[in-house]
């Protein structure tokens, strides 16, 4: 929980990394992540390549799942399929997509080289990967490579023989695009994968597996295992595989003037595919957030162009959203950011008109896992707002959004992390509405203005720690902010009485001044929210201030979603507390 300081509210806040970007803005749209079977093409909304309605775009899928020899994935195949689906749909018809098995050394050879024939200057060229990803020991440690080199792990990749040469090193791709920005396309490299590095984050073992993007390579072959993602190499092999064009090191992504870049997270860090409502399978969350950015959801200003400032913007914050702040994506270039990288045939008018407040995610079943005790009665719980099933947590379940410890009253995300603690079985319902809530904000988020900060920024604050609230972009609008706690409570932070909910400052840039906070219990992850309209929502201040301190995020958040969506906009920021 945080008190402010200065002004004395009572509110609860929550903690996570911020890193890369103080909030997520999100304005109200969602788009379901599996799609059916046939798509209409939009050609009001077709992608164009920068501007030039001559210029063509072309673009190379990946996605596996299934692996010859080592352990497999459960959504690389997924996104593949909903980053194809989003291109057709916006009328993209030069694809090539390559799943599990197709993925092969030789295949993806074959379509870059392709590409490289085909494209012409002004072309856009989009090429996404997701699938395994891994570290080898580097032939040449340099300050640059640090002493190891990406590998992309292809379907047959194995650990001696033929499937060897099933892996595509990051200086194999780079020549591959170096040879695109030589002939002057614009090109998107996409990579959700990871590359065994180390952790980003303890993960609670309570939560049990956590499926992660990256296969590790270890010194004595005695250590391999396919199934635990383990191979080893001899050294004399580890080298390029032969006829391969990456001798050398890998061009920097900032001297390639057409690319952009997009991965996952770093090279030392590992993310697990994630569960997203509505989604049949887990997910990569940059590949997610990819194909909403392609639907127009980063367009920003409604200009039908995508800058490589919106892009990078959109899919860091989506990410972030999607993870509660448990995911670091990484891009490059991080210059020349306000560069048209493609564009609609016309404005982007379906962010603004239409079909407003029927966007709304659907409801999802909740499945908690029950440990250390007996799975209680339904009656036992009070009452259910949000759908959910409790079961007893077995070892090989996948598909648990929570683990409840009866032990300590402890609620584990399906991300690893403690979202609430203490929790008594008249309080889980609460907890599970949070849940929903939260996934649903996540599922609705879009860039805009509005930016929250909570100065100083780090991952965890802990009791009696004080913190300073603070957002800019709401000049000129009417601000409503409130939180969503841990166990589904909502604290009402502005604006309490005294407060102005016209914010009008003295200059323009200026920040908006919330107030000192001070953290107290009850701890977990919980999210602020706040809402700039031209209008005064009173409607919603009404609700916040009758739900005060109750357990309320499910109605407070299905508001949210009824709200029109030129309406307002809405910017969220996760955090995590600790004793």
């Amino acid at each position: 929980m945080l008190i402010s300081c200065a002004l004395k509210r009572a509110i609860r806040l929550l903690l996570s990394t911020l890193l890369l970007s103080p909030s997520i803005g999100i304005s109200l749209a969602q788009n379901a992540p599996d799609q059916g079977s046939i798509e209409r093409i939009d050609n009001s909304r077709r992608l164009l390549a920068g501007m030039s309605a001559d210029a063509k775009v072309f673009a190379l899928v990946m996605g596996i799942d299934t692996y010859k020899n080592f352990r497999g994935l459960s959504g690389a195949v997924a996104d593949a399929r909903d980053i194809e689906s989003s291109l057709r749909r916006h009328g993209v018809s030069d694809i090539t997509t390559l799943i599990d098995g197709a993925v092969t050394r030789a295949a993806v050879t074959t379509a870059m080289e392709r590409l490289i024939n085909q494209v012409r200057s002004g072309d856009l060229v989009i090429i996404t990967y997701a699938g395994h990803g891994s570290q080898l020991p580097a032939q040449v440690k340099t300050a640059a490579n640090g002493g190891m080199e990406e590998i992309f792990v292809l379907a047959d990749f194995a650990q001696e023989g033929a499937g060897l040469q099933e892996r595509l090193f990051d200086k194999e791709i780079f020549v591959w695009l170096t040879q695109l920005d030589a002939k002057g396309a614009t090109v998107i490299f996409l990579a959700d994968s990871c590359y065994g590095g180390g952790m980003s984050k303890e993960i609670d073992p309570r939560i049990g597996h956590l499926n992660y993007r990256s296969l590790r390579y270890v010194g004595n072959k005695g250590e391999a295992n396919g199934v635990a993602g383990t191979y080893y190499i001899p050294p004399e092999k580890l080298a390029l595989p032969t006829g391969s064009k990456g001798a050398g090191e890998a061009t920097a992504a900032e001297d390639l003037h057409g690319l952009t870049f997009l991965a996952a997270v770093d090279k030392w860090t590992e993310a697990p595919e994630i569960r997203i409502p509505n989604a049949s399978t887990p997910r990569g969350a940059v590949s997610y957030a990819f194909a909403r950015a392609i639907e127009g959801e980063a367009d920003v200003n409604n200009d039908g162009r995508i800058t490589r400032r919106e892009l990078i913007n959109y899919v860091r914050e989506k990410t972030s959203a999607l993870t509660e702040r448990g995911q670091q994506p990484v891009f490059a270039p991080l210059e020349r950011l306000d560069e048209t990288i493609f564009a609609f045939g016309q404005a982007n008018a379906s962010n603004f008109a239409g079909d407003e407040g029927s966007n709304r995610p659907a409801s999802a079943i909740i499945r908690v896992g029950v440990l250390n005790g007996a799975v209680p009665s339904r009656e036992s719980l009070g009452v259910v707002t949000t759908p959910f099933v409790l079961t007893p947590v077995v070892a090989a379940d996948k598909d648990l959004d929570a683990v409840w410890d009866i032990a300590n009253g402890d609620v584990v995300s399906s991300l690893g992390d403690v979202i609430a603690r203490r929790v008594t079985r008249d309080q889980l319902t609460g907890v599970v509405d949070r849940l929903a809530a939260v996934r649903k904000l996540a599922l609705l988020t879009r860039s805009n203005s509005a930016h929250l900060t909570l100065l100083p920024s780090k991952r965890t604050y802990h009791i009696n720690e004080i913190t300073h609230l603070q957002i800019d972009g709401v000049d000129g609008r009417y601000l409503v902010i409130a939180n969503i706690s841990g166990n589904g409570k909502i604290q009402f932070v502005y604006p309490i009485p005294g407060d102005d909910p016209m914010v009008l400052l003295a200059r323009g840039g200026d920040v908006k001044v919330i107030g000192d906070i001070a953290i107290k219990p009850p701890f977990g992850s919980e999210v602020v929210v706040a809402i700039a309209s031209r209008q005064r929502m009173s409607a919603l201040e009404e609700l916040l201030i009758r739900r005060n301190d109750q357990q309320g995020a499910r109605e407070f958040v299905d508001m949210l979603a009824n709200m029109p969506r030129s309406a307002a906009e809405i910017t969220i920021l996760p955090f995590f507390t600790e004793p």
